[in-house]
């Protein structure tokens, strides 16, 4: 009883060992074709951070930076939450826009945008992609060459935020003319200074209406 025991917990260790594996980058999964956990140290504070990778599509190496598909997670937090994540690796997730300030600080990283409403998913990529430190607001910028099967809808409204600092209910970086805070509503986000809000704001609270699964991943781009 005691080696078939035995043997059922290696049964399932190996299983898990081999679902979530524990890998130092996430170019090193690509082909695995399950997901993969695994931890950087970041940079500024030496604090180390789980991070989920996708592994299998388009080659795998995606990060996981957002995603919303239960919606069971509430997208309207304050900045310090924004900036170091929050929700769950097997939920609705938040990566943390400090760690995806530090890893793309360096090398040449490519960011891919996805979205399925009740049907087949539609995707967007740029080749370049970089998110500014705290001391910038986080800034998005998007550069380069786009691809994908969606690049005037998702492509065109997420270029309306290029450039533009992240705003949360509690620090507004868009300092709008009409003194309006987009955030306050519509969750945290980088939001135009003038103008609607966005073009698209994955992070918006859920209604009937916006039910949109979305997910935004960045990997990176060997040249």
């Amino acid at each position: 009883m005691d080696k078939v025991l035995i043997f059922l917990v290696l049964v399932v260790l190996t299983y898990v060992t081999a679902t979530w594996a524990m890998i130092p980058r996430c170019h090193e999964g690509m082909g695995l074709h399950i997901p993969v956990v695994y931890r950087i140290r970041e940079r500024i504070n030496r604090q180390s951070h789980t991070i989920l990778c996708d592994t299998a599509t388009d080659g795998g190496g995606w990060i996981i930076l957002q995603r919303r598909y239960r919606f069971t997670v509430s997208f309207e937090r304050n900045w310090e939450e924004y900036k170091y994540g929050f929700g769950s690796l097997d939920d609705d997730y938040w990566l943390g826009l400090e760690y995806v300030s530090s890893l793309t600080a360096h090398g040449t990283w490519e960011l891919r945008v996805d979205l399925s409403d009740n049907g087949p998913r539609s995707y967007v990529i740029w080749s370049n992609f970089r998110i500014g430190n705290e001391s910038d607001g986080y800034r998005l910028y998007l550069w380069g060459e786009k691809s994908g099967d969606d690049i005037d809808d998702i492509g065109n409204s997420m270029l309306l935020s290029n450039n533009t600092p992240f705003t949360t209910y509690d620090v507004d970086n868009a300092r709008r003319s009409d003194g309006y805070n987009c955030a306050e509503t519509a969750g945290g986000w980088w939001f135009k200074t003038d103008g609607f809000c966005a073009g698209i704001n994955l992070n918006e609270p859920w209604t009937i209406q916006n039910n949109v699964a979305s997910r935004m991943s960045f990997r990176f781009r060997h040249l």
